[in-house]
């Protein structure tokens, strides 16, 4: 009888500890396989970062070999000096922009359709707010009578926005021509200087320059004060002073070493100063780092100038519902209410989603439909306005790659300027 009331006991035991022991084998077993994962991811972030820095190396001599050609000729080497040691010109190739290949994966189009989609949900839902506001409890042919078309759609926000259009178009108009006419003064100081050193007639064309660019910035600004212009109003203006002076500034500084350097009948004789007309283009080309010629497209698709122009007026149409249904509430009545700092505090945080919203929407309407029209229009060959800023993991990279076209700007006529003046000196020395 004691036997056979010890093995059922026994029996249990054993069955209790084989499926202890069957658990803690499936834990060893999910441990390895978290392990294993996480190597997995590890390994293929370092390969992707090696991949990045190998291409961006690669990238970089090929532009290098570009513009500085075969260091060889005739199977000497050649001596080392000064100019070896410049750094690589920025050189144009025909690319297109980086969303422009990212929205032909299905994958990425279908954000794209997100967006669009949650840009009809903004709209119907300020359409039937303004409605349900504006209609009230009488009947909707009363309510078209007395709002009309803003019963359907306020723009009064955006009306607000770009007010004193006619003013902001006349001081356009002036700016473009005070920006025309450095042409005409750059072309007679590059024939009529004397050939050789730079003299008198050289350093007083740079104070010209000078003062020309001082009063080029100047202007516009006591405008903005004069006219107390909206906030879109004066953005124009602002991004509009600062495009044409970036803009003078590259045509000069290129074109000014060239008089310097010029020698009539050599074998590269281009002459002082380029034609008018590559001057003209370069205004209107989206790009700031100033060449004679550009690669070109061999066509205009007017299809694509229409649709990137429509996208920008949606992207202004959805800044406004991002802007009128969150900022809108929190801030129209700072000026009378008591502000504490819990509400500013409040104010701020509520806004920092809508903030990030615009910042994108704003930098897909501007740095790719807006200059990818123009481009079009002008049959722009180099697209590359910017880079995959996103996958950006320090701020120094972000800064050199959300917006290439002023980043070759502060890298031809700024960065490499200092480096070309520092590296004389210790050169001379």
């Amino acid at each position: 009888m004691a036997a056979r009331n010890v093995s059922p006991n026994s029996n249990g035991n054993s069955d209790s500890g084989g499926e202890n022991n069957a658990f803690i084998d499936q834990l060893k077993i999910q441990h390895l396989r978290n392990k294993t994962q996480k190597l997995k991811d590890e390994i293929l972030n370092n390969l992707d970062s090696q991949l990045e820095d190998l291409l961006e190396d690669f990238c970089q001599e090929v532009e290098e070999s570009n513009t500085h050609g075969s260091s060889h000729t005739n199977g000497e080497v050649k001596k080392t000096s000064s100019r070896d040691r410049e750094l690589p010109d920025k050189v144009f190739v025909s690319r297109r922009s980086v969303l422009t290949e990212l929205f032909e994966i299905s994958h990425i189009q279908t954000l794209k359709n997100i967006f669009i989609a949650v840009l009809i949900i903004f709209s119907m839902n300020t359409i039937l707010a303004d409605f349900i506001e504006k209609g009230g409890t009488g009947s909707l042919s009363d309510a078209w009578q007395k709002h009309g078309f803003r019963l359907v759609i306020d723009l009064n926000l955006v009306y607000w926005a770009f007010g004193k259009l006619s003013i902001v178009v006349q001081i356009w108009v002036g700016m473009m021509f005070s920006t025309l006419l450095v042409y005409p003064c750059l072309y007679f100081w590059a024939i009529s200087r004397p050939l050789g050193r730079a003299g008198l007639p050289d350093w007083l064309m740079l104070v010209a320059y000078i003062v020309y660019q001082i009063a080029f910035m100047a202007y516009p600004i006591k405008m903005l004060g004069e006219h107390q212009f909206p906030f879109a109003s004066a953005f124009i203006v602002l991004l509009e002073q600062t495009r044409l002076v970036m803009k003078s500034h590259a045509f000069v500084r290129e074109n000014a070493a060239r008089a310097l350097r010029y020698k009539p009948h050599s074998e590269q004789d281009q002459g002082p100063c380029p034609d008018f007309s590559c001057y003209l283009y370069f205004l209107f080309a989206p790009t700031l780092v100033y060449r004679d010629t550009y690669p070109r497209t061999n066509k205009i698709r007017w299809s694509y100038v229409v649709s990137n122009f429509a996208q920008v007026f949606g992207c202004t149409i959805y800044i406004y519902y991002v802007f009128y249904r969150f900022c809108v509430p929190i801030f129209q009545n700072f000026n009378s209410d008591h502000v504490t700092p819990k509400r500013m505090v409040i104010g701020i945080f509520g806004c920092t989603l809508p903030g990030v919203l615009i910042l994108f929407i704003g930098f897909f309407a501007l740095l790719h439909s807006w200059l990818n029209a123009f481009a079009e229009m002008l049959r722009f060959g180099d697209r590359l306005f910017y880079k995959d800023w996103w996958n950006s993991s320090h701020f120094s990279n972000y800064y050199r790659t959300w917006n290439v076209v002023v980043h070759d700007w502060l890298y031809c006529y700024v960065y490499k300027d200092i480096y070309n003046v520092s590296f004389f000196c210790q050169f001379s020395v």
